[in-house]
């Protein structure tokens, strides 16, 4: 079990940030892990009112596909952001336990999917 707590102004506020390129504010009690939490939170949100999966969804709906299909599209994106926030966090973990360097360049890019699938683009030492 986890606690959270969600303040909308915090939300506003760090959605206005974004699409506005502004820095996210800092909340009144600061970077505590429940503001990180909610954060994560509002950041996931955004990612996936912005994904692909608009264009997918709107393609397989011009094309007459049935509903069901187009619900397991938006499931297989919320499963694969899902991927790519842990593999993210695993590489911030690598950076915390200064392990990071052994294994990649400064800048890391890569293909996830299926949850355990990842294809590496750049930034893999020894791939």
């Amino acid at each position: 079990m986890i606690g959270v707590h969600f303040k909308k102004e915090f939300a506003t506020a760090a959605l206005g940030a974004i699409q506005s390129g502004k820095p996210i504010p800092v909340p009144a009690d600061g970077w505590s892990g429940r503001n990180m939490l909610a954060l994560a939170g509002i950041l996931y949100a955004g990612v996936f009112s912005q994904g692909p999966h608009h264009h997918q969804i709107a393609e397989y709906k011009s094309q007459g596909q049935h509903p069901e299909h187009v619900e397991a599209v938006e499931e297989t994106f919320h499963q694969d952001i899902h991927s790519a926030i842990d593999f993210l966090a695993n590489l911030t973990f690598g950076v915390i336990d200064n392990e990071f360097d052994a294994h990649f360049d400064s800048e890391v890019q890569a293909a996830i999917w299926d949850g355990t699938k990842i294809h590496p683009d750049k930034g893999f030492k020894g791939k």
